[in-house]
């Protein structure tokens, strides 16, 4: 009988997942900050959005798959794990982005929180959507802007509207006006919050 190794097998499981979990957050960029935890039992999960919207989730199975050569893995069995681990990171991150994206435009469709910039996306659509978005604010007052997550097309429009607001005097004080309602918004959230002990 052979050898079995159980503490082994168990220690390069987890190794594993530890690595595969470090490099899907890689690949998914903005997407990898968002906070996450793992789910040992259920089906899914209820999603309290704190304005009476509720969501009901169901786990979602994201099968990837990498195709090994025999004749790399035995010149290289380091370096074709790392190759084979890095092609499951990168797909895993793929098929949690597009979840996350899929979710997001769902709940908004839901909330009639949709903005269509039919046309050229201006510093004054820019501005606008700012304007709807709930910012969040540092301890010192400054805005915490909200990372955007556009197509390839779009980010340069994107960049040209905050050339644009850069410099215009109108535009800026525009968006300092938007800022300063939001901090006020942000303060009235802060201040309605009831402590719990």
């Amino acid at each position: 009988m052979l050898p079995d190794f159980k503490k082994t097998k168990r220690l390069i499981e987890q190794r594993t997942s530890n690595v595969l979990d470090v490099r899907t957050q890689f690949h998914m960029g903005g997407f990898g900050s968002i906070a996450r935890r793992k789910v040992h039992e259920g089906s899914g999960f209820i999603t309290d959005y704190g304005d009476g919207m509720k969501d009901d989730s169901e786990l979602q199975q994201m099968p990837s798959k990498a195709e090994i050569d025999i004749r790399k893995l035995l010149q290289d069995p380091a370096g074709v794990y790392i190759e084979v681990l890095e092609k499951i990171a990168f797909d895993q991150a793929f098929q949690q982005s597009k979840l996350i994206i899929d979710k997001v435009t769902d709940v908004t469709e839901k909330t009639g929180n949709v903005y269509d910039f039919r046309g050229e996306f201006t510093a004054d659509k820019l501005i606008e959507l700012l304007s709807r978005y709930e910012m969040d604010f540092m301890p010192n007052g400054q805005p915490r802007l909200p990372t955007m997550f556009t197509g390839k097309a779009s980010i340069e429009n994107v960049k040209k509207a905050f050339a644009q607001i850069n410099e215009s005097p109108e535009l800026a004080k525009k968006l300092e006006k938007v800022i300063i309602e939001q901090r006020q918004r942000w303060y009235d959230r802060a201040a309605a919050r009831k402590l719990v002990d």
